[in-house]
């Protein structure tokens, strides 16, 4: 019996494998908001290390601290030992790309991108995130939009509101 288990859980895990190589290696998530302020004011928030703080869900709680580099490179540092760099990889008026790599080297690549729309800007949160080769990280891709995208519409409410303060 118990041989048949093991047989049986070793098949299970076999499928399960091969199943997750047709699951894709790359997932985006994306997220929008209008924001009522100019595209430069927009601009200024996301291209700036310095204001994420305000905006960006972890910082602005308290689980992690900024601590910029340069104007182009920051450390988000979560403890003593877990940190992770925030880069910028563009900046523009009407779009920014920049990516967050943790220590582990699974880099996340975000591009904000502004266009008009609604009296106001819309501003675009684009998340590219590649998945290992692994069957686990393979399936939590699928689940990655629910994963995720709470914490882009928190951080664009939070670019929302900062941006069209007064």
């Amino acid at each position: 019996m118990i041989k048949r288990s093991i047989i049986i859980l070793c098949l299970l895990l076999v499928f399960i494998s091969l199943l997750s190589l047709l699951l894709p290696s790359a997932i985006s998530v994306a997220r929008s908001s209008v924001v009522f302020a100019s595209e430069e004011t927009i601009s200024r928030e996301i291209n700036n290390p310095d204001n994420w703080s305000d905006w960006f869900p972890p910082l602005k709680e308290g689980l992690m601290t900024i601590r910029k580099i340069s104007d182009d490179e920051a450390v988000l540092q979560k403890s003593a030992d877990r940190s992770m760099t925030l880069k910028f990889d563009y900046k523009g008026v009407d779009s920014t790309v920049c990516t967050i790599t943790p220590q582990s080297g699974d880099a996340v690549s975000y591009t904000f991108l502004q266009s008009p729309a609604d009296g106001g800007v819309r501003v675009t949160l684009i998340a590219n995130v590649k998945l290992a080769w692994y069957p686990w990280q393979r399936v939590r891709g699928v689940f990655m939009d629910k994963i995720l995208g709470a914490q882009y519409d928190e951080a664009l409410a939070g670019l929302k509101a900062g941006c069209e303060r007064p």
